[in-house]
């Protein structure tokens, strides 16, 4: 693995959509956009004043307005040199489909678990990257909360486009770093994401089932057999 570049020059990518502006992908657009980056998120929402053009992003240490530009059909984006898709699994078909109108963009896909890379890299054929973000985020109604301060992983995924992906993967992360998301380029895609699904297994699932907090679960002697069980299943999953 290596650590991104803070001195990489953000103009080489000048525009970046983001495919999906919840919680996820306005805080990644957000971040990318307090680095230099023009951001463009693609909203289902029609947004007028001031919140068509920024975006606050409150964080454990303050809070910052960044400037992006929202519109609600693809064909306003213009020419992005970089998208993101920051959609839910099960929306990715048609995410997808959007993104079919710049094929030779790169591409980095941040869905949790692991799959969403094949069928990106199937269906494109420039670079595909993958994304993992490993910090909690929820929405506002002007911006993007950031629960604490966690990280972003990026790897290239194998295929079309590979050797041109490495220096997007290198650029995004010494953007992200820059701007305050420590990032770092990983050099195996699957690899990258099944550790993070083997953390999310208490930290989402198991949070979610027992409605408690992942650091309640992890003290708790009396789960600790069903996270063994959990991690041993996914491990020979991975095998």
């Amino acid at each position: 693995m290596s650590t991104a570049d803070a001195t990489a020059d953000v103009t080489a990518v000048p525009r970046v959509l983001v495919i999906g502006s919840g919680a996820v992908g306005s805080f990644l657009g957000g971040m990318l956009a307090a680095a230099g980056h023009e951001v463009i998120l693609l909203d289902q929402r029609v947004l007028g004043g001031e919140d068509a053009t920024r975006l606050r992003i409150q964080g454990p240490d303050g809070s910052q307005v960044v400037a992006v530009r929202r519109v609600v059909d693809a064909a306003d984006a213009g020419d992005p040199g970089c998208i993101v898709l920051a959609v839910k699994v099960f929306h990715l078909d048609n995410a997808l489909a959007t993104a079919a109108r710049w094929p030779d963009a790169a591409l980095l896909t941040v869905q949790n678990g692991v799959g969403a890379e094949e069928l990106a890299r199937a269906a494109r054929r420039g670079p595909v990257l993958a994304g993992s973000l490993t910090t909690a985020v929820e929405p506002l109604p002007d911006g993007v909360k950031r629960m604490r301060t966690g990280g972003m992983g990026v790897a290239v995924v194998p295929g079309i486009g590979a050797d041109a992906g490495g220096p997007f993967a290198d650029l995004l992360a010494a953007s992200w770093s820059r701007a305050g998301l420590p990032a770092r380029v990983y050099p195996d895609a699957a690899a990258m994401k099944w550790s993070k699904l083997l953390g999310n297994l208490v930290g989402n699932a198991t949070s979610a089932i027992l409605d408690m907090d992942p650091g309640d679960i992890y003290g708790d002697p009396r789960t600790y057999p069903i996270e063994r069980r959990q991690l041993h299943e996914a491990v020979a999953v991975m095998k």
